[in-house]
């Protein structure tokens, strides 16, 4: 069901932001997304890592409802009330940002309307992690699905009306709606937000795990932040824009890891700590199928990137295809660092993958004030591909379970001389007609077909395959 609703989701949201970049064009695109970065990284502050340090304390405390109860109200209140507070001083900063910054003061209005967007996301982000914990997953998919593509097609309708601002506006009281859905719905979980039950131990508990995830996500985000704004203050926000439409797309390339996240995340910390050993058999065998399915689909993004783009996003974006090019191999490696980084949760080592995403985030930056002046938009996705390439090659070294290190190691090599071969393919296939780069991409199919079936695929695989087939079966009530 999340995976149906993951994919279901993107494919609406994906439709919406090829319907927003043709509406708004390249420029405006770039600020969008110059506008929501910049948000980005105050929203890690004021969310203050309660969502991914809600789920294993509520997993751990199950059937115990007064215990659950204190945890919810706990990260609750301290979502709503210091992440409040930390969203109201971004609202005061943000003339700096439009004027002295960006030296856009028609931005400020946008601006304000992401800040309060984002106030309206605090409820509805701490019951989707009630939720998650829980694994509701009947609640979280329906919800997360109709929730999330009503505001991706609010974008859409605002942004014909009334261009960006309109966008921002509709989704604006879309998200206000939301909030009061969440509240409405789910009168159980809003029962236990009393303040009586708000417990000192438990905030302690959050905040342990919480700050790492916050430190982490900063910085994740930062670098990103920082690349783009040294393009736009170098080559406007046209080349921000055309690198955002490539980015986007390579994207879809994590999808299915997005899915398996969220349905493993939840029962990882359980498992890992009652039998690490089925722990690691399931991650061993969920990285084996992510690898393999990953891979074509990766290739189809690099080679047929000239005619996704321009499909898709019209012919304004004109340097987005070759970027997709290189990107393709981004997002592949992207897609093995969210199940990689699901390890520095469960055992509660955010700390390691803290320095870990760091050091990325350093090596990223450098790259982006090295090549952006030298070779522009191409620079800029250039130093995305060294945030990727060292998240996978150091990811392994920071684990602190012998076990899982040796586990990751394996299959990130083989990720990482995959990425390599997927960057290749797409730079030097980008000038050849679509004819041969189709019949190439056909031809490789069939090979890497026959080779998964009479190599990797094994017996156990067709079963559990075959089992997953026959569950899949009886929920639909096909016989």
């Amino acid at each position: 069901m999340v995976a149906g609703q993951t994919v279901l989701l993107k494919g609406v949201t994906i439709i919406s932001s090829i319907l927003l970049a043709r509406i708004l064009g390249p420029e405006q695109f770039g600020l969008w997304a110059i506008v929501t970065a910049t948000s980005g990284i105050v929203w890690i502050v004021a969310e203050l890592g309660l969502g991914a340090s809600v789920i294993p304390l509520i997993a751990e405390a199950r059937g115990n409802q007064g215990r659950i109860a204190r945890v919810q109200a706990t990260a609750f209140l301290l979502a709503m009330g210091l992440g409040g507070a930390i969203i109201a001083g971004y609202v005061a900063s943000t003339p700096l940002l439009a004027t002295s910054l960006y030296s856009v003061p028609g931005a400020l209005p946008l601006f304000l309307l992401v800040a309060g967007s984002m106030v309206m996301n605090l409820a509805p982000g701490m019951f989707v992690a009630f939720l998650q914990a829980k694994r509701q997953i009947r609640i979280l998919a329906i919800g997360g699905f109709v929730l999330g593509a009503a505001n991706a097609v609010g974008l859409v309708a605002g942004a014909a009306l009334a261009g960006l601002f309109g966008a921002l506006l509709v989704s604006f009281f879309l998200n206000a709606a939301a909030c009061v859905a969440f509240l409405l719905l789910l009168p159980r979980d809003r029962g236990t937000l009393r303040l009586a039950n708000v417990d000192r131990a438990v905030a302690r508990n959050l905040f342990g795990l919480g700050l790492p995830t916050v430190a982490w996500g900063l910085l994740a985000v930062l670098s990103g932040w920082v690349a783009l704004t040294l393009m736009s203050l170098t080559g406007g926000n046209d080349p921000v824009g055309q690198y955002s439409v490539a980015w986007r797309a390579a994207a879809f390339i994590g999808v299915p890891s997005m899915a398996v996240f969220v349905v493993l995340f939840p029962a990882a910390g359980e498992t890992f700590q009652s039998d690490p050993a089925l722990f690691r058999r399931i991650f061993r065998q969920t990285m084996r199928y992510m690898i393999l399915g990953i891979v074509p689909l990766s290739l189809g993004f690099a080679l047929l990137s000239p005619e996704i783009v321009p499909l898709l996003y019209g012919p304004s974006y004109g340097d987005a295809p070759r970027l997709l090019a290189m990107l393709a191999s981004g997002g592949f490696l992207a897609a093995m660092v969210n199940l990689g980084n699901m390890l520095f949760y469960v055992d509660r080592s955010m700390l390691r993958g803290t320095v870990l995403v760091a050091t990325a985030t350093a090596a990223q930056i450098i790259a982006a004030a090295l090549l952006i002046p030298r070779y522009g938009v191409a620079g800029l996705a250039a130093s995305t591909l060294v945030y990727q390439f060292v998240m996978v090659a150091l990811l392994p070294r920071f684990l602190k379970d012998a076990g899982a290190r040796s586990e990751v190691a394996r299959a990130f090599a083989w990720s990482l001389a995959a990425a390599v071969l997927l960057f290749g393919a797409g730079t030097f296939a980008f000038p050849f007609s679509m004819a041969a780069r189709a019949i190439a991409y056909g031809a490789f199919l069939a090979i890497y077909g026959w080779l998964a079936l009479a190599f990797v695929i094994k017996e156990a695989d067709r079963e559990f395959l075959r089992g997953l087939l026959r569950g899949v079966r009886r929920r639909l009530r096909l016989g």
